[in-house]
């Protein structure tokens, strides 16, 4: 039997992108040309680029199935902070677990981190 040994970095690495294909890590934003800078901590503001179904409790397993929709989050405007917000390029995709909730794309939202995942927990009305 050989044994390898991985360096601390390569370690997180293997264990973040197992995390991911398996579901339990927090799914990578898409189409970002940039690092996000979003943090678990925070909740954050902006669109829905695509619709936001409500999803369904799944009577063989008792389960909700989320569904997911891709967000844009808008972050404050560096020269005028306190007084509005601006779009990013940060798209991330977000899983929605609440069966009242549900959002056409363009409609103003919130997301927060839960349970290693972006979920929505508010949308504006039409």
């Amino acid at each position: 039997m050989t044994a390898v040994m991985f360096s601390q970095g390569a370690a997180r690495k293997i264990r973040t992108a197992t995390e991911r294909v398996l579901g339990k890590g927090p799914p990578p934003p898409i189409n970002s040309t940039r690092p996000s800078p979003l943090r678990p901590e925070n909740r954050y503001m902006g669109k829905f680029v695509t619709s936001l179904e409500a999803p369904e409790i799944d009577p063989e397993i008792d389960r909700i199935v989320p569904t997911s929709a891709t967000f844009q989050v808008w972050l404050p405007d560096p020269e005028q902070p306190d007084v509005q917000l601006i779009p990013t390029d940060i798209e991330m995709l977000v899983y929605n677990f609440d069966p009242s909730l549900t959002a056409e794309p363009d409609i103003f939202g919130k997301i927060e981190y839960l349970n290693g995942v972006w979920s929505p927990y508010w949308a504006s009305c039409e």
